[in-house]
Order: structure tokens, then C-alpha cells, then sequence
């Protein structure tokens, strides 16, 4: 339960989450301790929701691929999040159970990778898919796309990438009950290879 949303405008892209936890009914606010949902790995931003059992495992199977974790297109985070896969289950136990009609085995990863090439999300059977204005995972996510859509057009020909993820971030942590704390965000510029800058 959690929010994580991404933006791209013209010459940013901006990724960002909430800090609240939920464990069961439970709900562990950033006072509790730093608990991210995002997640630097290289010169890449990736946003986890779902099980926080992927968080810690996700990102080490990511970074132990060193200079193989390629994220800079679909065809790329496809081949990286394969190679990730196989990590997953042979060294950190993932069990990719879950319907015997899914056509392929499940990851159960809910991500959104952001860097200066663009947004792509990556969903258990390892898809990827590639956001050119802005999109949403987690239990807030109607909210935040609800709004983000509202602050797109409100922006005109060059929306606020930045302004966008804040209002989306806002409206998921107003309306969904898995959704709070503080907000954590990350800018890109857009066609750069840096990392990012991180925003108040």
C-alpha cells in the first residue's frame, strides 16, 4: 500500500513516493523510521509499491548486476529485469507462484524506473511499458492520476513536470488510506545520462 508517481515534461522527469509504511492494519509514519520506496541504482530512480520484501532484494540483485544493469530503454529494462528474475529466485528465495494461466512465470514487481531517457514500468510478468507524460503505481494511484491529469492540462503547453508529481503525491496521500507520511522526489533532465538532483 503506497503511492509512487513519475512526470515527464519537455525537459524533466520527475519521480517520486510517500514515506508511509502499512504493515497490516498497522501504519508506520516516517516518524517511525526512513523507510523509502525509491531507490538510486546507477544513474536510475526506481519506485517499488506491493510486498516490501522486494525492496531490499530487488535493489540488490539490481546493483550486483553492476555495469549489466541497463535502464535505459524498454528493450533494455526487459533484459535487465529477465537477468534480475533468475537472481530473484535462485538467491533470495522469490516464489513466482500465482495462477496457473498466467502465460509467464510471475516476478510479483510493481516498479516505475525513471532516468533521463524516460519512464518505464516493469509489472510481474515482466512487462515494461513506457510513459511519455506521467503515471502512477500502488493503492493510490486512481488519485494521483486523477490529479496529475487535472495539473497536465492546467499547465498548458509546458506543464510543470515537478508541480504535477506534487499534486499527484498530494491527492494519493489526501484520499488513500495506504498513502501518507512525506513526499520524496527525484529530477532528471531529460536526454542526460547524470544522476539525479534530489528535491524538497
Amino acid at each position: 500500500m503506497s503511492t509512487v508517481v513519475a512526470v515527464r515534461s519537455a525537459d524533466s522527469i520527475v519521480i517520486g513516493a510517500e514515506t508511509l509504511l502499512m504493515q497490516g492494519e498497522a501504519r508506520l509514519g516516517h516518524a517511525y523510521g526512513d523507510n523509502p520506496k525509491l531507490f538510486l541504482v546507477g544513474h536510475s530512480c526506481i519506485g517499488l509499491t506491493g510486498s516490501v520484501a522486494h525492496y531490499t532484494a530487488l535493489i540488490q540483485a539490481l546493483r550486483s548486476l553492476g555495469d549489466d544493469c541497463r535502464l535505459g530503454s524498454n528493450e533494455e529494462v526487459f533484459n535487465t529485469f529477465t537477468r534480475v528474475h533468475k537472481r530473484l529466485k535462485d538467491d533470495f528465495f522469490l516464489n513466482p507462484k500465482k495462477q496457473p494461466d498466467d502465460p509467464y512465470e510471475a516476478n510479483h514487481i510493481s516498479a516505475l524506473v525513471a532516468n533521463g531517457s524516460g519512464i518505464y514500468g516493469v509489472y510481474a510478468h515482466r512487462e515494461v511499458l513506457n510513459f511519455g507524460r506521467f503515471w502512477a503505481n500502488g493503492t493510490g494511484r486512481p488519485y494521483a492520476l486523477g490529479a496529475m491529469h487535472a495539473g497536465w492540462q492546467m499547465g498548458g503547453e509546458r506543464p510543470d513536470a515537478l508541480a504535477v508529481a506534487r499534486q499527484g503525491l498530494a491527492a494519493a496521500m489526501e484520499f488513500d488510506r495506504g498513502s501518507g507520511g512525506e513526499m520524496r522526489l527525484y529530477r532528471f533532465e531529460v536526454g542526460s545520462d547524470a544522476a539525479p538532483q534530489a528535491v524538497d
